[in-house]
């Protein structure tokens, strides 16, 4: 409202980063089951070891065992362009997928098997895993806070591509330190640049610098969509 004032128009290019975002939340996914980041760093700190490349692979094998994401249940929270494609790549991986979003057509059909439940507490309930699809506005700022983590399942992974202040960090780091959650995936901060060091350092969080658009072949769809919308004017 306040550029319309000054007669600026402003353009949104919804869905021309999703696809760029879905492989962020899928990598945050696959590094907070598997030790890949600790495994890379230990093989780059062993140039010189005995034994060589075989060595290596047998101890490495002991030192990083890690879990499968297939056959667990992703809770989406925010079926719109990203969390969709979200949805169905993770079923293809062999997820469960349940999902919340009050402004979701129910026949809209995503070719997998969706599970779309009416309230956030049924996704609290029934996900191994939650990655957060959603706007920034009063309904959703904080709302992963301490009493949503409580309903949330004993080692729970935390994913967040969508916008910092949806999630309290205070809660998030306290869940994590006391093991209610896991592990999570943040590219979003609460303040930007971050300024949490004591939840972007945890050994538990994998972080990047919100990076989800950050793709050559996103930004010329973005690019390409306003001009489309230009043109239409």
């Amino acid at each position: 409202a306040e550029y319309a004032k000054r007669g600026v128009v402003v353009f949104n290019s919804p869905g021309a980063n999703a696809n760029a975002v879905k492989e962020l939340v899928i990598t945050a996914l696959l590094l907070s089951c598997r030790k890949i980041i600790e495994g890379i760093k230990w093989v780059n700190s062993q140039n010189n070891a005995e034994g060589g490349v075989a060595k290596l692979v047998e101890k490495g094998k002991s030192q990083f065992v890690g879990g499968e994401i297939s056959g667990k249940t992703l809770g989406v929270v925010g079926l719109g362009a990203i969390g969709r494609k979200v949805a169905v790549a993770a079923n293809a991986l062999g997820m469960n997928i349940v999902g919340y979003d009050p402004f979701f057509n129910k026949d809209t059909d995503l070719g997998i098997e969706l599970k779309v439940v009416d309230t956030l507490d049924k996704i609290y309930e029934k996900s191994d895993f939650i990655t957060l699809h959603l706007p920034y506005n009063a309904d959703t700022k904080g709302m992963i806070d301490k009493a949503a983590i409580s309903k949330m399942k004993d080692g729970v992974v935390i994913i967040n591509t969508s916008r910092g202040t949806n999630v309290d960090e205070a809660a998030l780091l306290d869940a994590l330190n006391s093991g209610k959650v896991r592990a999570a995936g943040l590219d979003v901060y609460a303040d930007e640049p971050a300024t949490n060091k004591a939840l972007y350092s945890h050994p538990m969080v994998s972080c990047t610098p919100h990076i989800g658009a950050a793709t050559k072949e996103a930004q010329k769809r973005i690019g390409m969509e306003i001009v489309s919308i230009i043109d239409n004017l």
